[in-house]
């Protein structure tokens, strides 16, 4: 709860009278019409930059001006030092009481012989209503700092008074006095790792760790603070120390490592070292928009139209879609001699689609229909009319390869009368989790 203005003075009794003769023809003045005129009136608290001798710190705040609201009350605003939450009537922080709440403090506990403890509009104890002579108020076996020394408020001998005396010189013993809370201070270690600019950042010499300097508010020094890196390393980069995860090589240019084509196919990547010690493939170049990685020659090639066998669709990275909304219409190149060899289907009829594909020896290819319209699949080495097939059936169909290399395949409808919307989709063992299940051998 946040002060705005106070129409009262704590602590501090203003009595005044007035004898205003008002005739039965003149109406009478009030307040409003006499806030403003630079005068203190009776019933005001200020009255422009009068303030009756009360400040900011006569009010308990610690520092801060006051000013004087429209209607000649206090306005307290730009006082500072003072809990946000004064108001609620719970001793929150520094605040040394709340309204009636004075935590328990009475007069006699600062060693006056009586009276009414009272609570400023800053929340803190206000002794103008406690009786007895005492040279300065504080709370019994409250502490405080004052330059660098712990002070304790202790009784002063022969008499009901209280007074703060040295309890212990922080600074000669090379630590720190701090006010850790409200009437509580305390010696504490100083900045056992001290730097300078708050944000700078270092390694330690194991590099297990990156320390930052970090200001420490409690102790009012900056000082290192240690983050471990956990399963990683501390190194600089540049200025700045960062905490960075262990190098795992993935290439090894020694070991015949030196080019290959990227994940998708669109460009060429190096084997080079990124780290002391770590080697990555790293991008070395990318291919033109209708170019492609090809494996077997680690180059840049032309994609192919997917029309002839002359111009095959290359496959470089599965998995793969390609899809139509009528077979008929958008595949209708056919070559009557390509199927007539050994290991082919034989006496189909419409368009083939022509696709070629890297495979790894011993890795396995998976084609199949992602549409009712039957597709026959046909696997080879060459793309050429008599060309023997590898493998051929109906979709899906599954080829291994016997080597490393470049095998082409055909999508090819049975017939004019199997047409409509068609798509056909292309996996490998290492991008699907599992087949699904299919018929081991081809059928028509």
């Amino acid at each position: 709860m946040r002060f705005l203005s106070a129409k009262f003075s704590p602590g501090v009794l203003f009595l005044s009278a007035a004898l205003l003769l008002v005739s039965c023809d003149e109406p009478s003045s009030n307040n409003t019409q006499l806030c403003g005129n630079g005068v203190l009136d009776s019933s005001e608290d200020c009255d422009g930059d009068l303030f009756r001798g009360q400040s900011c710190s006569s009010l308990g705040f610690e520092g801060g001006y006051l000013t004087c609201a429209d209607t000649c009350s206090l306005d307290i605003t730009s006082c500072t030092g003072y809990s946000p939450l004064c108001g609620n009537s719970i001793l929150d922080g520094v605040e040394e009481c709340d309204g009636s709440n004075t935590g328990g403090v009475e007069c006699t506990s600062m060693g006056y012989e009586g009276g009414a403890m009272g609570c400023t509009i800053a929340c803190r104890l206000d002794t103008s209503g406690c009786f007895g002579d005492c040279p300065t108020e504080c709370l019994l076996h409250a502490r405080r700092c004052e330059n660098g020394v712990l002070e304790e408020c202790s009784p002063i001998a022969g008499s009901n008074c209280y007074d703060y005396s040295e309890l212990e010189d922080c600074l000669a013993g090379g630590k720190l006095c701090v006010e850790t809370g409200r009437d509580d201070a305390s010696c504490i270690e100083g900045c056992t790792t001290p730097c300078d600019a708050p944000g700078e950042t270092r390694c330690t010499t194991d590099g297990s760790s990156l320390e930052t300097c970090t200001l420490n508010q409690l102790k009012s020094c900056n000082e290192w603070e240690a983050q471990a890196c956990l399963s990683g390393i501390c190194e600089v980069v540049g200025e700045t120390a960062v905490c960075l995860m262990p190098c795992v090589s993935d290439c090894d240019p020694a070991g015949g490592d030196t080019l290959r084509c990227s994940l998708n196919g669109q460009g060429i990547e190096v084997c080079q070292e990124t780290d002391p010690g770590c080697t990555r493939w790293e991008l070395q170049s990318s291919c033109d928009e209708d170019r492609v990685c090809n494996p077997e020659s680690t180059g840049c090639e032309l994609q192919g139209n997917a029309e002839t066998c002359a111009s095959p669709f290359f496959i470089p990275s599965v998995p793969f879609t390609m899809d139509g909304t009528q077979f008929s219409a958008d595949v209708s190149n056919d070559s009557s001699g390509l199927g007539d060899g050994g290991g082919c289907l034989e006496g189909t009829e419409g368009g083939e689609l022509y696709f070629s594909i890297f495979l790894s020896e011993g890795e396995s290819v998976y084609v199949e229909s992602t549409t009712s319209l039957p597709l026959i699949i046909q696997f080879m080495e060459d793309c050429a009319d008599g060309a023997p097939c590898l493998l051929a059936g109906d979709a899906p169909v599954v080829y291994s390869a016997q080597s490393e290399g470049v095998i082409h395949f055909t999508v090819e409808s049975w017939g004019p009368q199997y047409d409509g919307a068609w798509g056909v989709s292309v996996w490998t063992h290492s991008s699907r989790a599992c087949w699904p299940r299919r018929s081991s051998t081809p059928t028509r």
